[in-house]
């Protein structure tokens, strides 16, 4: 006789647990610049001159000072009436969002034109290099006697160190900061000299805390310069670039 065996179902032990909402959120860097413009010791404030130096003329507008924001339109040098003394000097401050960062800084392409012949350009050892007069303007000399220099405007005597300094970004250089690669005993080097420096300086660190600082002063020497840059026009991009810090100790910048 065959018997049948029955197979019962059974209630096992169990337990489920979930974790809901899992997300990753990439972080942020974002740079913000501004700037305080000087010139002939006058301050651009709220978009006028003031200051005692007979000029910029107090009360004439200027552009050279904002607060930080994203670049476009803004221009740190916007000068149309140059003359042989005349020296001024903008300090920039960077500041980035969220996570510390890299910071790079360089010159676009430069432009050095002549702007038209007046007879004293014309007589000067440098001659004037229209190539169609008033039409087609040839290579000018105003890069030659433009003289730049630029430092970390940070107060302290073992450079930036990430800490507040009641003399970070004062405008004014002094023997114990940093400058900016090259240029003579002073730190004054042309135009495309300070091209190279900014290509050669190691990137400076930056913090969301602190910002940086960063000096630079540009003079058009009267003991130097001649009629040979009467008329000319001297112009060029700065560019700035941040990079993350965490993970990236070699940075590489496109600039």
């Amino acid at each position: 006789m065959g018997a049948g065996v029955a197979m019962g179902t059974g209630a096992f032990f169990s337990d489920t647990e979930t974790s809901t909402g899992n997300t990753f959120t990439a972080g942020a860097i974002d740079l913000k610049v501004d700037s305080e413009q000087h010139y002939n010791g006058n301050v651009c404030v709220n978009g006028l001159w003031a200051g005692s130096a007979p000029y910029p003329v107090e009360g004439t507008a200027c552009d050279g000072t904002w607060l930080p924001t994203d670049l476009g339109v803004q221009k740190f040098f916007n000068f149309g009436d140059l003359k042989p003394g005349d020296e001024g000097e903008n300090t920039l401050s960077f500041h980035v969002t969220s996570n510390d960062a890299w910071l790079k800084a360089g010159v676009g392409d430069i432009s050095d034109l002549d702007g038209s012949c007046t007879e004293p350009e014309e007589e000067s050892a440098d001659t004037c290099t229209m190539l169609l007069p008033d039409v087609d303007p040839g290579d000018g000399e105003l890069a030659e006697s433009m003289m730049f220099r630029a430092w970390v405007d940070d107060g302290v005597t073992d450079g930036w160190d990430g800490s507040s300094d009641l003399e970070e970004g004062d405008n004014i250089y002094q023997s114990n900061e940093v400058l900016v690669a090259g240029g003579d005993a002073n730190g004054w080097m042309t135009l495309s000299a300070l091209d190279s420096a900014l290509a050669a300086t190691p990137a400076w660190g930056m913090t969301p805390i602190n910002p940086f600082y960063l000096g630079m002063e540009w003079k058009l020497d009267g003991a130097t310069t001649g009629n040979a840059v009467q008329t000319d026009s001297l112009g060029f991009p700065l560019m700035f670039e941040v990079q993350q810090m965490r993970n990236n100790s070699t940075p590489s910048f496109g600039i």
